[in-house]
């Protein structure tokens, strides 16, 4: 039973938006609710600054983030048992401020996050999430990210929490 796996033990598939190219790109995230409907649990997208607007995908092919993240908050709220995974690449000039009032001004959103106590606690069950009604994850990756002292409530750093941090070459 999925209900009694913890967070960080359950596999996610994600549409890896970020890879695609152009207009490959702008379809892949356009298609948000197609994608939750299809399985998918996890968006992986690059934020970028294009002409001081932040978007998503890159200035060549830029993706409207409200709509997407709008689209994906409908698909939870229409499907109260799911739980879905964003991955967020900060890149060219959007700081995490931006990011941060991005999700704040699209209705419902932040009310769905998982806020986690920080990397020394253990992730919840699943069934948790669905029953506390934080069933949306965001995790962010930038460069700056061990600098994360004003990460708005709900935002992980993927290199506090997903990324490994130590291995060995000797065993490679």
């Amino acid at each position: 039973n999925l209900c009694r796996v913890r967070l960080n033990e359950q596999v996610f598939a994600v549409v890896p938006a970020m890879k695609s190219f152009g207009s490959v790109r702008r379809r892949i995230l356009n298609e948000t609710k197609q994608h939750l409907e299809a399985g998918y649990r996890g968006f992986h997208v690059d934020a970028t600054a294009c002409n001081n607007r932040l978007q998503f995908g890159d200035c060549d092919a830029p993706i409207e983030p409200g709509a997407f993240l709008q689209q994906t908050v409908e698909f939870v709220q229409e499907n109260e048992r799911e739980v879905v995974v964003l991955i967020v690449d900060l890149v060219t000039s959007v700081n995490l401020g931006q990011l941060g009032d991005l999700f704040t001004q699209t209705p419902g959103l932040v009310d769905l996050m998982y806020i986690h106590e920080g990397p020394d606690y253990p992730w919840p069950l699943l069934s948790d999430l669905v029953h506390d009604d934080n069933r949306i994850v965001v995790f962010f990756k930038s460069a700056s990210s061990a600098l994360c002292g004003s990460c708005p409530d709900g935002f992980l750093s993927w290199t506090d929490y997903a990324a490994q941090k130590t291995f060995d070459l000797g065993s490679a």
